[in-house]
């Protein structure tokens, strides 16, 4: 049975190794090297990483990862922090990992692709291939790693603000609908789901979001992106982060 689009295990994503030799230019890590230097460096900063969930793509030669952050619970307690972190064989993506949320009442997972407020970043990543020779490339994603993990607390602030902000803009039906159709002539999300979005707006399966904001609008988005992440967990969490970027512009404070 072919992995791809599936949720798999820890082990399964071990397995998966580099594929050819690594040269002066070209060093990708294994995935077993790569989450282990993260949750080492995650456990050396006291940040426990629970309830792993991982996907595999492109005939498993790229690798999505999801961790609940435990203890870091944000806007009211309704929304938990969570980490991803990413790998390719295939020279398409970088390695590094990205900050995100997960909305409790519904589990729909969120991520940033990046903060862009008070110099905060919501991501490290470093490409597998550089043009200067170098002995390892592994010490500066590290270096990276630790780096963003050190503005956990400065990122929870950070998206606890966002989410604030968002529940703070009242919209109403129109504006809803010219927001979603925005994000399909963008290409953040497939034209064949805007229906699904908007019903969900219309009609949320939850109660929570019954308010006419913006907050319930992004939800509406995200209990779609669950059909995303469900079909492929690696190119779903890149629309989720797709979705963020383009609410942070729309609802720019």
């Amino acid at each position: 049975m072919s992995l791809l689009g599936k949720i798999v295990t820890r082990e399964q994503v071990v397995q998966r190794v580099v594929p050819m030799r690594q040269t002066a230019t070209y060093q990708p890590i294994q995935n077993g090297d790569f989450l282990d230097m993260l949750e080492n460096v995650a456990d050396s900063m006291g940040l426990a990483l629970e309830e792993p969930r991982f996907g595999l793509a492109r005939e498993g030669q790229r690798m999505f990862g999801v961790y609940k952050v435990l203890g870091k619970n944000h806007f009211d307690g309704a929304v938990e922090l969570m980490l991803g972190v990413r790998n390719a064989f295939d020279g398409s993506i970088s390695a590094g990992i990205c900050f995100g949320s997960t909305v409790i009442v519904c589990e729909n997972l969120v991520f940033t692709g990046y903060a862009g407020e008070n110099s905060v970043a919501g991501r490290a990543f470093h490409r597998h291939v550089t043009k200067v020779k170098t002995p390892s490339l592994v010490p500066r994603l590290r270096d990276k790693i630790e780096g963003a993990l050190a503005q956990v607390d400065a990122f929870v602030k950070v998206q606890n603000d966002f989410y604030t902000h968002l529940q703070n803009t009242e919209i109403d039906n129109n504006m809803a609908s010219d927001v979603i159709i925005q994000t399909a002539r963008q290409n953040v999300i497939p034209k064949k789901d805007i229906l699904d979005i908007s019903n969900e707006w219309l009609n949320p399966q939850h109660e929570d979001f019954k308010d006419r904001n913006a907050w319930s609008l992004y939800n509406a988005f995200t209990e779609h992106g669950k059909a995303w992440t469900d079909r492929n967990l690696v190119s779903g969490s890149q629309r989720l982060m797709d979705v963020t970027k383009h609410f942070r512009l729309q609802f720019a404070n």
